[in-house]
């Protein structure tokens, strides 16, 4: 869902008419090709951060910002969202808009201690479209920025994955996406080896391999 954030930056500039902000992003001829052709506008929208609010803070996480991408079409290279990402140290939640309505996104960084080095691991998590005139939301009750942060990242991911693991902690339920998302990429390579088969046999076996994967998956979501 649209939060409203009592964080907001007024009258925020575009940051695509900022020079040394689009230097910082270190992007490729043709990322900035890309850049140039899908996006009017970028504007740093609000910082949650210690001095900008009366939740508990700790020394590891500093808070999060909000960005506002508005498109010129519907299609935004999500490299664009890592060159960004890349370059800002702290956590962002996206909000993307165009005519189609806006979205969420947002990817779990980690900044390396000591080096302040952006590492991005973990995919894209994207809401559902809103329309542009949606009413927002107060935001998730918590009593700390991690615990507020990792409640709106939590709202992105699947339903599927919400439901399953939402009461764990937000670093494993990564872990798990990630290894239930190779389990789904072994179980697909499978559908296609049996599509492509042509003996019988070996399609029975094949069969019985993608049965025991299904299996498998079904109670990694239900029974841990």
């Amino acid at each position: 869902m649209l939060y409203q954030y009592s964080q907001l930056i007024a009258e925020a500039d575009n940051l695509l008419k900022s020079k040394p902000f689009i230097q910082h992003l270190q992007l490729s001829s043709d990322l900035k090709r890309s850049l140039q052709e899908s996006v009017a506008s970028i504007r740093w929208i609000a910082k949650v951060i210690p001095d900008r609010t009366s939740l508990d803070t700790e020394a590891e996480f500093k808070g999060f910002h909000v960005f506002a991408i508005t498109l010129k079409g519907e299609f935004l290279d999500s490299e664009i969202l890592r060159a960004i990402d890349t370059a800002i140290p702290y956590p962002i939640i996206f909000e993307v808009i165009s005519d189609a309505g806006i979205y969420v996104t947002a990817t779990y960084k980690t900044i390396e201690t000591g080096k302040g080095k952006v590492v991005l691991s973990n995919p894209y998590f994207c809401s559902e479209y809103y329309p542009a005139d949606s009413q927002r939301q107060p935001l998730p009750p918590a009593t700390s920025l991690r615990d507020l942060y990792e409640a709106i990242f939590k709202s992105l991911m699947p339903e599927k994955e919400r439901e399953a693991w939402g009461g764990l902690p937000l670093s494993e339920i990564l872990l798990r996406v990630e290894k239930a998302q190779k389990w789904e990429q072994q179980l697909q390579k499978l559908k296609n080896a049996q599509r492509r088969e042509k003996q019988f046999k070996k399609k029975v076996e094949l069969n019985q391999e993608i049965k025991q994967l299904e299996r498998e998956i079904d109670q990694f979501y239900t029974h841990e």
